[in-house]
């Protein structure tokens, strides 16, 4: 059974590790239509996306995904380890 677990383990890795390869890690500020503002990272696949603009006009994608998201808002700061925002509701975006 231990072995089934550590294949099951690296099987998980390596993919982690292609998806890595795949995708370009980009942090970003986000500013929401309720004065919101989010720090965080978003990731965009290397062969679709050459700019965060390219992501945004996508019509097929509604939400924007951020890890290691901080929310900065008046009463303090908070942390997430992953957020989604509907394109809808930014007012702004932009590269940090």
């Amino acid at each position: 059974m231990k072995e089934e677990e550590a294949d099951k383990f690296t099987v998980e890795r390596q993919f982690i590790e292609e998806e890595k390869k795949r995708k370009s890690k980009i942090k970003v500020r986000i500013e929401t239509i309720n004065k919101g503002i989010l720090i965080g990272y978003l990731y965009l696949d290397k062969g679709v996306y050459r700019r965060i603009s390219d992501f945004l006009n996508d019509a097929d994608i509604d939400f924007i995904v951020l890890t290691e998201a901080k929310d900065l808002a008046k009463e303090g700061e908070a942390n997430y380890p992953f957020v989604a925002i509907n394109k809808r509701h930014m007012v702004m975006i932009s590269e940090i």
